[in-house]
């Protein structure tokens, strides 16, 4: 055999080759150990850890593992306070060229005198007898309504009194179900500290007839109900605190329907065209187109996306009021009148509702368009 002359520590578990022993002899043996070769195989099953080592000194660090999966999300945190309100937006959509209207849906429920939502107006307007309040609708949902009893709204337009031809269109429902007798005012005004109802600079529109006191005729449709108003409806002027200045019924029948279910929305159209004038002392010709739904239309409830089809989508006809999607929405005929008057006391700036009922009159919606 030969001489083993080196010693080196095995790596491997089982390795491949002889395992060298030195056997321990009796006492009295020529030799106290005989060398001996043992296969690897020939080995007895691996023994029981012995226990723990001192520890080493202090190696160099091993590689960084991978990175473990993303935990689940913790859950929301409370809601922060509400920040301090920005100043005024110059954005196309809060003040829009041409377009105001405001749909009462960002107001809380409760009374209101100074509405300040809705986009292209000028300030906030001015409330009396208003209240917001909410209705259920269609499909079990809910709106926000501006409730007027005995009370007027006045609002001045972003574009002021730079017009020629505009458009007024209102959604509408008296909150009744019963005849009752009521006038009102529906047009425009000079600015919001006396608008129709008080001592006003001047006012120009339609009024539910200046001598006859109206009577509005409460009616079960098919579905729903609606009021007839049996009176008609007048053109005036008026300035100062005296009595409005009968302009006339005009030529034509609107259908003249309110809606009284509560669901229901009605539509109230006006547009009116003056010529190019030189002072605000100059008297020129306004020209007037009026309709409202008739008695079919009156059991169709109207949306509030309405008020864009007959403000912003119709094609403008070279009549007043007399556009297809006009006539579709009202199913009426068309009132017309034309009469002189002029802006010497004050322009007219601002959109003006005034409302004097036993039941209250809920505006769901309004918006004023300057055709040109």
């Amino acid at each position: 055999m030969s001489k083993v002359s080196q010693y080196v520590n095995g790596e491997q578990a089982v390795a491949k080759g002889w395992l060298f022993i030195a056997e321990e002899q009796p006492p009295g043996s020529e030799h106290p150990y005989i060398t001996k070769k043992i296969a690897p195989d020939q080995l007895g099953a691996t023994g029981p850890a012995g226990p723990q080592g001192l520890p080493g000194l202090d190696g160099n660090p091993g590689a960084t593992g991978p990175t473990g999966p993303t935990g689940a999300n913790g859950g929301q945190g409370p809601t922060g306070p509400t920040g301090a309100q920005g100043a005024d937006s110059s954005d196309e959509w809060v003040h829009p060229d041409g377009l105001s209207m405001d749909l009462f849906e960002e107001y809380a429920p409760g009374a209101i005198v100074a509405p300040n939502g809705g986009f292209g107006w000028d300030t906030a307007g001015v409330v009396s007898g208003g209240t917001i309040v909410q209705r259920n609708i269609a499909n079990g949902r809910t709106e926000r309504r501006l409730s007027l009893s005995s009370g007027e709204f006045a609002r001045k337009l972003y574009i002021g009194s730079d017009w020629h031809r505009l458009r007024i269109a209102l959604l509408l429902r008296c909150n009744g179900a019963s005849t009752f007798t009521a006038n009102g005012f529906i047009g425009l005004c000079s600015g919001t500290t006396n608008p129709f109802g008080g001592t006003t600079a001047n006012a120009i529109g339609l009024y539910f007839d200046p001598v006859n006191v109206n009577s509005w005729v409460f009616t079960n449709g098919t579905t729903v109900d609606f009021f007839a108003q049996s009176v008609g409806t007048r053109f005036v002027t008026k300035r100062g605190a005296g009595a409005p200045v009968d302009q006339g019924g005009g030529a034509g029948s609107d259908g003249r329907r309110f809606a009284s279910t509560e669901a229901l929305r009605t539509m109230f159209f006006l547009e009116v065209a003056r010529p190019v004038f030189a002072t605000s002392a100059t008297s020129v010709a306004y020209s007037w187109g009026m309709r409202s739904t008739n008695a079919t239309q009156a059991e169709f409830s109207l949306s509030k996306r309405s008020l864009f089809h007959t403000i912003l989508d119709s094609a403008n006809n070279s009549s007043l009021a007399q556009d297809d999607t006009i006539v579709t929405v009202t199913g009426a005929g068309t009132v017309t009148n034309s009469f002189n008057d002029d802006e010497s006391t004050g322009a007219f700036d601002t959109l003006n509702i005034r409302w004097d009922g036993a039941h209250p009159l809920e505006i769901c919606g309004m918006a004023v368009h300057k055709v040109y």
